[in-house]
C-alpha cells in the first residue's frame, strides 16, 4: 500500500507498507446510483438529483446503514459467510490497482516527465 519503491513521486504521507488481505472480497464494478440508494434507503440525498448517476452527499454512516439495510434485504439470498460492507483501505488499494504495483493501474510510473508531470487537485496528476 502507499507509493512503490520504485516511485518515489508520491505525497509525503504515502509510504510503501506491505498489507494483506485475509479472505477473498468481491466488490462493485460502479458507484451505487441514486436509484439504487432511493430502493434500499427510501430517500435521495444528491445535490444533482439525475437518473444513472451515482449518489452523492452521503456520509460514511450512511454507508454503513446503507449495508446493513442491503444485507437485511438478501440475508435469504447471499452464500453463506458473504455480506455487504464498506471495503478496507488494503481491498480498496488492491482494487484500484488492478493488480499492478505501480502507481498507475496502466502499470506505468510517474517519472516526472512528460505526460504526467504537474500535481493536479486532490494529489492526482493531471496530463499536461
Amino acid at each position: 500500500m502507499g507509493t512503490p519503491p520504485q516511485n518515489q513521486s508520491g505525497m509525503g504521507n504515502e509510504k510503501y507498507k506491505k498489507a494483506s488481505i485475509s479472505s477473498h472480497f468481491w466488490i462493485g464494478k460502479f458507484e451505487v446510483t441514486q436509484e439504487q440508494w432511493q430502493a434500499v434507503m427510501g430517500n435521495n440525498p444528491s445535490k444533482v438529483k439525475a437518473f444513472g448517476h451515482p449518489v452523492e452527499s452521503v456520509g460514511y454512516e450512511q454507508a454503513l446503514e446503507f449495508c446493513e439495510k442491503l444485507n437485511k434485504l438478501y440475508a435469504d439470498k447471499l452464500p453463506a459467510g458473504y455480506k455487504f460492507y464498506l471495503p478496507s483501505e488494503t481491498e480498496w488499494e488492491y482494487a484500484c490497482r488492478a493488480g499492478t504495483t505501480t502507481a498507475l493501474n496502466n502499470g506505468k510510473n510517474l517519472s516526472g516527465e512528460g505526460k504526467y508531470k504537474q500535481p493536479g487537485c486532490y494529489g492526482r496528476w493531471l496530463p499536461q
